[in-house]
């Protein structure tokens, strides 16, 4: 979507560059340092897709970085949310399905480094999930899996370990030392 953004994977990593390779720099420090054999973008979804020799295969969104060349890099910036979808859960126990459980990514980008707070509240209502985050310079993306509490048990057979979030509308809250953003999004079922 922009001729200016290009994407390389290299032998020890993905490199990015945002002005038509004039230069470049390590696209995220979570994928391994490893041979990356080939990259894929799926287009409706806005997926970067990294096949990598040895490591598997990595996915991670464009869309917020497509976003950030447009932003003014002086003041902190919250990026749209996607639609986030729970686990789906068993008939018998009411237990997640492994399987379906996703992570969904929460962008922003802060002009310096700093400790941030993430919120969760269902419009007009108090907060049900904080969670507080030491913020990079730049782009950050924080994957959460959707679970607002975990409980610790020593009953036997006791499987309700995590309490996920209930689907419905609910409001994002980024809290830095200066601003205090907020982003709506929707979560749904499986």
């Amino acid at each position: 979507t922009n001729q200016d953004i290009l994407y390389a994977g290299l032998y020890r990593g993905v490199y990015i560059s945002v002005n038509s390779g004039a230069s470049w720099s390590l696209l995220g420090k979570d994928l391994p340092a490893v041979s990356v054999a080939d990259l894929a973008i799926d287009e409706r979804s806005m997926d970067l897709v990294i096949g990598t020799h040895g490591r598997g295969i990595y996915k991670t969104n464009l869309k917020a970085i497509q976003a950030m060349i447009s932003i003014d890099s002086s003041s902190p910036y919250l990026f749209d949310l996607p639609e986030f979808k729970r686990p789906r859960f068993r008939d018998t126990h009411r237990d997640p399905d492994k399987e379906t459980i996703q992570k969904s990514t929460i962008s922003f980008y802060l002009p310096e480094q700093e400790k941030v707070e993430l919120s969760i509240s269902k419009p007009d209502e108090k907060e049900i999930w904080t969670k507080e985050i030491s913020g990079q310079k730049g782009l950050n993306e924080f994957r959460w899996d959707l679970v607002l509490r975990n409980t610790e048990s020593v009953q036997p057979y006791f499987i309700h370990y995590q309490e996920f979030i209930v689907s419905g509308d609910y409001i994002l809250t980024l809290k830095t030392g200066k601003q205090k953003l907020t982003k709506p999004f929707s979560v749904l079922n499986y």
